[in-house]
């Protein structure tokens, strides 16, 4: 999250173009970023996604199964109904940010048994 006032003054524009840029990529596009930012040392948290289909073509959700996709998602997130499912509809999204590599495996496995395919970055 940005906060502005830690900066002593406003971002620049081309600081706001490239947090547009950036929140805009496709996940093949962020798993790219990803890989570069580890090559050049960078740190970086563990992110879960959930994908919808053709949202880079990479991973998906079962339709059929949409219910309980979203109510395994409550149980290891702090989101009620209505957050889980927005967070469901407008997937590809992130589920959880900066987890152990061992608990993110655990949510994988668990959004696998319901219908669901992860990506872990």
């Amino acid at each position: 999250m940005l906060k502005l006032q830690e900066h002593r003054s406003p971002p620049s524009a081309t600081v706001w173009r490239l947090v547009d840029e950036m929140a805009a990529l496709t996940l093949a596009e962020a798993a790219e970023l990803s890989l570069i930012m580890r090559r050049l040392s960078m740190k970086e948290d563990v992110v879960v996604g959930v994908m919808k289909p053709g949202a880079a073509g990479i991973e998906s959700f079962d339709a059929a199964s949409k219910l309980k996709v979203i109510k395994e998602i409550q149980s290891f997130t702090d989101l009620g109904l209505k957050e889980a499912k927005e967070l469901v509809e407008k997937s590809p999204a992130v589920l959880k940010k900066g987890v152990p590599k061992q608990e993110a495996e655990q949510i994988i496995e668990k959004m696998k048994a319901v219908g669901a395919k992860l990506v872990m970055e």
